[in-house]
């Protein structure tokens, strides 16, 4: 009977500890490694510039989009972050032939952060790692992100001012777990602009979470508010409307990591992401995606999830495309053409 009790107390206090221990990891949206964002960039990156050269004429459009979207570098002719990786200043939404040595800055989009938003939201925390190319930006918090306006409104005789910002507001429950998101895209233009706190006019987007018995989050339910009434709900690479049935749903497998997610609308599976992870190392080896059918993309092995490019990658497209990019970070002016890599400096 001693021996059992023994026994019963070592279990309790073992299940104790490890529930005590249990890893816990930032909430907020990496952007410099986010599918979301279409980054892929270690902490040290600052700057990026990229494009496209040597494009066979025999590509056809898809193969070229599917290239670009998928080389980890991705949307941006330029980009750079600030020291917290914030992105700060973009250029182009694709990469073109140009490549670009020098920017022309009044045709950047710069980008502000309220600092208050950012210390409060970098202190929640949750138990879900974030892998690349994961389609887990619903479960992340978002930082409220003000878009600097360069042009000058004028109307009539005057100038008006403009204000233009997607502000994220989180609901949490008891122990601190997120159970809804509200999406606000504020927009003001006028002479001078008094009130810049979203309404419900505003309002574009709510995410409601639920979660199952170990604090994952298995379904989102999503309504779109005022300012979404006439536009539908754009996420995984297509869009839907905001019918009643809208919604996410995830799986995951016995380490806690995101196997499934796929998105429900309308009575139908709108789109699907299926994830395996390597054996040993800790990254995503395979992703199946289902948009208009199945079909399974080879995407980021070991090296290119450190950031090199290798030929795993160019395969996709028979190395019909040669892809340069000049990454500036703190210490080095690293160059990648086509599978060579070279430090400079």
């Amino acid at each position: 009977m001693k021996n059992f009790f023994l026994v019963v107390m070592f279990t309790i206090t073992f299940f104790s500890i490890s529930a005590q221990t249990k890893e816990k990891y930032k909430s907020l949206l990496l952007e410099k490694s986010n599918e979301y964002t279409g980054q892929n960039l270690r902490d040290s990156v600052k700057t990026v510039y990229s494009r496209i050269y040597a494009v066979n004429k025999n590509l056809t459009e898809i193969e070229k989009s599917e290239f670009i979207m998928n080389n980890g570098i991705h949307c941006y002719k330029y980009i750079m972050f600030d020291k917290y990786g914030r992105i700060k200043e973009t250029f182009g939404a694709r990469s073109g032939e140009n490549f670009l040595t020098k920017i022309n800055k009044n045709k950047t989009k710069l980008y502000e952060y309220d600092e208050n938003d950012w210390k409060e939201k970098s202190k929640q925390e949750i138990q879900l790692k974030q892998y690349y190319p994961v389609s887990n930006h619903n479960l992340l918090q978002k930082l409220n992100q003000i878009n600097v306006p360069k042009d000058t409104v004028i109307i009539g005789d005057k100038i008006w001012s403009e204000y233009d910002a997607d502000v994220y507001s989180y609901i949490y429950d008891q122990k601190g777990l997120i159970i809804e998101e509200q999406k606000y895209c504020v927009y003001r233009v006028a002479p001078v602009i008094e009130n810049t706190t979203p309404n419900n006019d505003d309002l574009s987007v709510r995410k409601l979470f639920i979660y199952n018995n170990k604090g994952q989050v298995v379904n989102q339910k999503i309504t779109n508010g005022p300012f979404s009434k006439k536009i539908p709900y754009t996420d995984m690479g297509t869009e839907s409307p905001f019918c009643e049935d809208l919604q996410f749903h995830y799986s995951y497998d016995s380490l806690g990591r995101i196997t499934e997610v796929r998105m429900f609308g309308c009575g139908k599976t709108v789109a699907k992401e299926e994830y395996t992870y390597h054996p040993i190392e800790d990254y995503v080896q395979n992703v199946k995606y289902y948009i208009t059918g199945p079909e399974k993309f080879p995407i980021l092995p070991k090296t290119l999830y450190e950031h090199i490019i290798k030929e795993a990658i160019l395969l996709k497209v028979n190395l019909f495309l040669t892809i340069s990019n000049r990454i500036l970070n703190q210490n080095h002016d690293i160059t990648l053409t086509n599978t060579t890599v070279t430090t400079i400096g």
